[in-house]
């Protein structure tokens, strides 16, 4: 097996460090995986090999991966077959890597399977628990599970649609400093979506609203509030911020996280 070992439980602390958890994979964490452990190709047969493989690794190793949070490589696997990220995209292996992951306790995986079972899956079921979920988050004070508990109610997706608890939920996160639902108010408000009116000072709040969690930029973010259906079909609008989106410079998102 390579010897990528220290590399690796290096990369993971450091990443546990600066986010408290994998937020996304990337190319540097799924290409140190992707050395030290077999590819997963059939999940049945393939998750008692991805167990045997973890089992061998050097003891320094193994003693580094138990260090970190339950589950924890599951997950950062699942993200990269998730993305395609140096393997193979396949959706449904990532998920269920993340179910083994959420099953194994680890709270991050949890929240990420009620959020397919909310917003990728047409199991009204699964809607309801992955609601659940997002529910008992948001009142253990998450704030990012409130804004996605928003899109729930005005989706109607495990829930009955109702647009005040949504933006109720949308302001809590955007005051939390959840930068895309304060990038989602400031365009609700510049174009006098979901119900309110049109008022450029109150959009100017919610885009220069600090702290912003997340690294994100405000063109790149409204395209997806109109893929998601979030705002009104327009796609003459949709397509414009496309194009600000592609022209944009995320050192600019970086720079102004930095700021703060």
């Amino acid at each position: 097996m390579k010897v990528a070992n220290s590399k690796l439980i290096l990369f993971f602390l450091a990443a546990i460090a600066n986010t408290g958890y994998a937020q996304y994979a990337d190319t540097e964490s799924c290409t140190v995986l992707a050395d030290d452990l077999p590819p997963i190709q059939d999940y049945e047969e393939s998750m008692e090999r991805f167990g045997e493989a973890v089992a061998e690794l050097d003891p320094e190793l193994k003693r580094g991966l138990e260090s970190l949070p339950d589950a924890w490589l599951y997950l950062v696997f699942a993200e990269c077959y998730r993305g395609g990220i140096v393997v193979e995209e396949d959706r449904e292996l990532a998920n269920q890597l993340l179910r083994v992951a959420a099953g194994e306790g680890n709270a991050q995986a949890v929240h990420m399977i009620a959020s397919i079972d909310v917003f990728q899956s047409d199991d009204e079921d699964r809607q309801r628990a992955g609601v659940k979920t997002l529910e008992q988050e948001y009142r253990d004070g998450s704030a990012y599970s409130a804004g996605k508990l928003g899109w729930a109610y005005q989706l109607g997706l495990g829930v009955e649609q109702d647009m005040s608890k949504a933006l109720a939920l949308y302001e809590y996160a955007a005051e939390n400093g959840m930068t895309y639902w304060q990038h989602l108010l400031a365009h609700a408000y510049e174009q006098g979506y979901l119900g309110l009116d049109v008022d450029a000072t109150v959009a100017e709040h919610w885009r220069a609203f600090k702290p912003k969690v997340h690294i994100a930029l405000y063109e790149c973010w409204v395209v997806e509030y109109y893929d998601m259906g979030i705002f009104p079909k327009d796609d003459a609008l949709r397509d414009r911020y496309r194009a600000a989106c592609e022209d944009g410079d995320i050192g600019d998102a970086v720079d102004e996280s930095l700021e703060q």
